[in-house]
């Protein structure tokens, strides 16, 4: 179950701009989501961060010699949710592609992009709703392609906005599409224990 990180911290109700929103920069909590006015902090394990650290690892083998855009781990906050100012999410792995990541400035807190793709890792003390409400935020927003993992069932499910879900199990094969033209990781890969 997510964690509130403080219940005693103010709850922030304000724009861009506002004090309070800047407030948020300053004081950013890395690898906490800020969500209704609190700070959460992110569920984790070891099983799950290895099976991050691979598809991070892949990730970034495949598209940094190309160039195709910046691969972020679960420290980078996203803030790009119109309805919701102030909304910080946190996915486990993203990608931003070359072009739209020529918009953020080096030295932001948050990115106020919509990620391409993201990578949610499950572990045992995730909440299905919690995790729902922050993928449906993503693909909201224009996130193209969604990989929910769970590693102990050695199951993907995939998402792209107004399609199905489809599921990637046991020796299956993932890709990127058109949003990582190219890369591919085999479950095996990405569950690999070594």
């Amino acid at each position: 179950m997510p964690k509130e990180s403080n219940a005693d911290e103010p709850v922030f109700v304000a724009s861009h701009s506002s004090p309070e929103a800047r407030a948020i920069d300053w004081h950013y909590r890395k690898g906490c989501e800020f969500v209704d006015g609190r700070w959460i902090e992110k569920n984790g394990s070891m099983f799950s961060d290895r099976v991050g650290l691979n598809l991070i690892g892949a990730l970034i083998e495949y598209v940094r010699p190309r160039r195709l855009g910046r691969v972020q781990g679960p420290l980078c906050g996203y803030r790009c949710f119109p309805n919701e100012a102030l909304r910080v999410r946190v996915p486990d792995v993203s990608f931003v592609t070359v072009s739209r990541f020529a918009q953020v400035s080096p030295d932001q807190a948050q990115l106020y992009i919509p990620p391409d793709f993201i990578a949610e890792i499950i572990c045992e003390h995730d909440l299905a709703e919690f995790l729902e409400e922050k993928i449906q935020d993503f693909l909201s927003v224009g996130t193209k392609l969604v990989w929910t993992v769970f590693p102990r069932q050695r199951l993907v499910m995939v998402r792209r906005p107004n399609d199905r879900i489809m599921d990637i199990a046991r020796n299956g094969e993932l890709t990127c599409g058109d949003i990582i033209p190219g890369f591919t990781i085999s479950l095996d890969t990405l569950f690999a224990d070594d």
